[in-house]
C-alpha cells in the first residue's frame, strides 16, 4: 500500500532544498520532453542520497511527495532480509505495483544493506531498477546509503543523480535548536550550535529533546564553560560522528580514551612527523607493536600504556595515517643513521 507522508516539524534544510531543486527540475522536464527524447536522452527519475550517519534522508522524500502528486512506495528492507532469496520477487512486486499506482515514488532506505547480500542481489538490483523510469512508467525511484563503500559502482551508474550531503552547519545545528527550545531566555542557541561542531542531525534533535525535557535553569544565561558541562550533562552522545564513536567503542573495550579531538588540535600536521621521528629513534619496535594494537582496536597491556602516556601522539589519526608516519620516520631514522655512521 502507498505510505502517508509524515508530518514531521523537523526537517534537515540541506535535503529539503536539495528536493526544492528536484522537483523544479523534475517539472522543467515536463517541458523540456520532446526536446530530450529527440536527442536520445532520457531522464530515469532515479536518485540516490548519501550522506553521514543521522542524516535525515526522510526530509528529501517528504518534501518531494508533499510537493507533487505523487504516491510514496516503502521497500521494506526487514522483510527482504529475511528472505534474501526472494529479493527479485520483492522488488519486481514493488516496481510493478508503483506502475500501477503512477505517480509513484519508490523509496528504497539503505540500499547498501540489499546489494550487500551478494553479487546476484547487487545484479537483480540493477536490472529492476533499470526497467522503470519516469518517461515510460511514472516511477521515481530513491534511495540512500550512510555506507558508500557498500555499493558496486555499477549500481551508482543507474541512478541518474547521486547527491552528497555533510554533516549539518551551524545554521541548521541552529535550525533544530531553535525548532525545539525556541523561547528558552537561559540557552545561548548560537553558541550552543557552534559547540556542536560535526554533530550529526539525528544527534542534534537528540540534544534539542533532552534539553527541552530537563527544562530551565532559571533567567540567567547558561554560557561558556557551564554550556560545555550542559551538554555534557544531556546523556546525549553524538555517536554520528567518527572520531566520538570510535573513542566510546575504544572506552568499552577497555582501551585508552583517544580523545582524538583534543588531541588532533595539540599536534599540527608538520610537527607530527617530527614527533614520529622521536618515537622511532626511541624504540621503534615498540613503536610499531604498539601502533598494530591501535590499528587493531585490541586492549593495550600495561607496558604499552606507558609507552603511550610518554608518546600520547600515537592516538591521532586513521589507522592509515598512524602506520603511514611510522614508516616515514623509519626511513627518516634509518637515513640519518648512515649519514651520521659516515
Amino acid at each position: 500500500m502507498p505510505e502517508e507522508v509524515a508530518s514531521e516539524r523537523i526537517q534537515q534544510r540541506s535535503l529539503v532544498e536539495a528536493a526544492d531543486a528536484f522537483v523544479a527540475s523534475l517539472r522543467r522536464f515536463s517541458e523540456l520532453k520532446e526536446g530530450l527524447l529527440e536527442r536520445g536522452l532520457e531522464f530515469g527519475g532515479r536518485t540516490l542520497l548519501m550522506g553521514p550517519v543521522g542524516t535525515h534522508f526522510r526530509s528529501f522524500s517528504d518534501r518531494v511527495a508533499s510537493e507533487l502528486p505523487i504516491k510514496m512506495v516503502v521497500v521494506r528492507n526487514e522483510r527482504v532480509l529475511a528472505e534474501p532469496a526472494s529479493l527479485s520477487e520483492s522488488i519486481s512486486t514493488v516496481m510493478e505495483f508503483a506502475r500501477r499506482n503512477s505517480p509513484a515514488l519508490v523509496l528504497i532506505p539503505e540500499i547498501d544493506e540489499l546489494s550487500g547480500i551478494g553479487r546476484l542481489a547487487d545484479a537483480i538490483l540493477r536490472s529492476e531498477l533499470s526497467g522503470y523510469s519516469w518517461v515510460k512508467d511514472e516511477v521515481l525511484v530513491l534511495s540512500w546509503t550512510t555506507r558508500p563503500e557498500g555499493l558496486s559502482r555499477e549500481l551508482t551508474t543507474v541512478f541518474d543523480r547521486v547527491l552528497l550531503f555533510d554533516y549539518p552547519s551551524s545554521e541548521e545545528r541552529l535550525q533544530v535548536l531553535e525548532s525545539v527550545l525556541d523561547g528558552r531566555s537561559d540557552l545561548d542557541l548560537p553558541a550552543l550550535a557552534e559547540l556542536t561542531s560535526g554533530w550529526g542531525f539525528a544527534d542534534m534533535v537528540h540534544l534539542a529533546t533532552s534539553l527541552y525535557l530537563s527544562g530551565s535553569k532559571g533567567n540567567e544565561k547558561v554560557s561558556g564553560s557551564n554550556m560545555e558541562e550542559l551538554v555534557g550533562g544531556s546523556g546525549v552522545t553524538p555517536m554520528g560522528d567518527a572520531r566520538t564513536f570510535r573513542s566510546v567503542v575504544s572506552r568499552i573495550q577497555g582501551m585508552v580514551p583517544t580523545e582524538e579531538v583534543k588531541l588532533e588540535s595539540l599536534y599540527p600536521d608538520d610537527f607530527l612527523d617530527q614527533l614520529y621521528l622521536m618515537a622511532v629513534g626511541d624504540d621503534y619496535s615498540r613503536t610499531h607493536r604498539v601502533i598494530e594494537t591501535l590499528n587493531a582496536g585490541t586492549p593495550i597491556g600495561p607496558s604499552d600504556r606507558e609507552f603511550l602516556s610518554k608518546y600520547p601522539f600515537l592516538l591521532v589519526g586513521t589507522p592509515e595515517d598512524r602506520l603511514t608516519r611510522m614508516l616515514r620516520a623509519k626511513k627518516s631514522k634509518d637515513r640519518l643513521s648512515r649519514i651520521v655512521g659516515r
